[in-house]
C-alpha cells in the first residue's frame, strides 16, 4: 500500500499473530488443484471476513492477492491489521500460513499500545472463527518468533542435510 508503513505495537514480538492449520480434502479432484491461488483459501477467507465483519469488525471484502492465496484488511480509525493467507496442497490436505501484520499511513503517529490491543483483539476473534470452523483441523496461534523457530524446525527435519545429516550418512 503506498503512502503506509508498519504500525508500531508494543510487544509486537510477542502479539500472536500467525495461524498454521489444516484442511482435509476427500475428493479426487480437489486434491489436484494445480493454481496459483487456491480456491478453498479464499472460500476459507471470504467465510473469516464476513464473520468478523457480523461481530463489528470493520473488514474489506476478502479477495485474491497479488503474491498470496487471498488477502483482507481489518480497518481501524488510525491504522489498518493486514491478513493475508498462503495455502499448499499435499496428499490429502491443504495447510494454510495465515499472517497478520499492521500498516498506518506514514503521516500518522499511533501509539503503540493502541495498535496491540486492536491487533490482538482481531486475532483472538480470527481465532475464534477458525476453531468453530469443523474442516480446521491442527491450528496453532503464534507469535512471529514461534512461527519462524517452527519453519526453521521444519525445513531442518525435511531438508537432507538437516541436523542428523551427518550422522545418517556415516551409519
Amino acid at each position: 500500500m503506498i503512502g503506509w508503513k508498519i504500525a508500531e505495537a508494543a510487544g509486537s514480538d510477542q502479539v500472536r499473530s500467525h495461524f498454521l492449520f489444516r484442511v482435509p480434502v476427500s475428493s479426487e479432484a480437489e486434491q489436484h488443484v494445480k493454481r496459483f491461488r487456491d480456491p478453498l483459501a479464499l472460500d476459507i477467507f471470504r467465510k473469516l471476513a464476513n464473520r468478523l465483519r457480523a461481530q463489528g469488525f470493520d473488514v474489506s471484502q476478502a479477495k485474491s492477492g497479488s503474491a498470496c492465496d487471498a488477502i483482507f484488511t481489518t480497518r481501524f480509525s488510525e491504522f489498518r491489521v493486514i491478513a493475508i493467507i498462503l495455502a499448499k496442497r499435499s496428499v490429502g490436505v491443504v495447510e494454510c500460513d495465515v499472517l497478520t501484520w499492521c500498516l498506518r499511513p506514514f503521516w500518522r503517529h499511533v501509539i503503540p499500545q493502541v495498535v496491540s490491543e486492536s491487533w490482538i483483539r482481531t486475532c483472538s476473534a480470527m481465532e475464534q472463527i477458525l476453531r468453530e470452523n469443523p474442516s480446521i483441523t491442527s491450528l496453532q496461534r503464534l507469535s512471529e518468533n514461534e512461527a519462524e523457530a517452527s519453519l526453521i524446525v521444519a525445513h531442518e527435519v525435511a531438508s537432507p542435510s538437516g541436523p542428523n545429516h551427518k550422522r545418517r550418512l556415516h551409519q
